[in-house]
């Protein structure tokens, strides 16, 4: 059973609140000896609650005397009524209430399209596609009348700057 919810987060960041599982028998007594107490309880996304493919970090930990503490939880794409999916060998699987992922500060650069071959004082064949994203990699909105990527160019030690 599920005794704390998981809660909201960033995108690629730990959960606000980190899930807490029991592992419990059939009268819904925690089981606090033998080797079911120390059983590894699996975290996943429901394939129902999750068109955005996200998937979840340190989702695997081991029950101690009957309890799945987890710590440092994360979920890493941007999604709504995300449901988590608890599940150990020889029990039933248990799915949490829906929580939401959001877009993140912006952490990093990508470049989702390579630049093409170019000749000086010529076009790119192919212009490069550069975004900044959270720690999920979900891309981060820019304010197009404020924000700005720069970026340079470098080949054998030399820099041309581009915009």
């Amino acid at each position: 059973s599920i005794a704390v919810q998981p809660g909201g987060a960033f995108g690629g960041e730990a959960l606000s609140v980190q899930p807490v599982v029991r592992v419990t028998d059939i009268l819904g007594n925690n089981l606090v000896e033998g080797d079911l107490a120390s059983t590894a309880v699996t975290a996943t996304l429901t394939t129902e609650s999750n068109p955005w493919e996200g998937s979840v970090r340190n989702g695997i930990q081991t029950a101690v005397r009957g309890v799945v503490n987890y710590a440092g939880m994360s979920v890493d794409k941007y999604g709504y009524c995300y449901m988590m999916r608890f599940s150990a060998p020889g029990f039933d699987p248990v799915d949490s209430s829906p929580f939401e992922v959001s877009i993140g500060p912006p952490t990093s650069l990508s470049v989702s399209t390579q630049p093409g071959s170019f000749r000086p004082g010529y076009t790119f064949g192919v212009l490069p596609v550069v975004s900044i994203v959270d720690r999920g990699g979900n891309v981060v909105a820019l304010d197009a009348l404020n924000d700005r990527i720069q970026v340079s160019l470098m080949q054998h030690n030399t820099t041309a700057a581009a915009t």
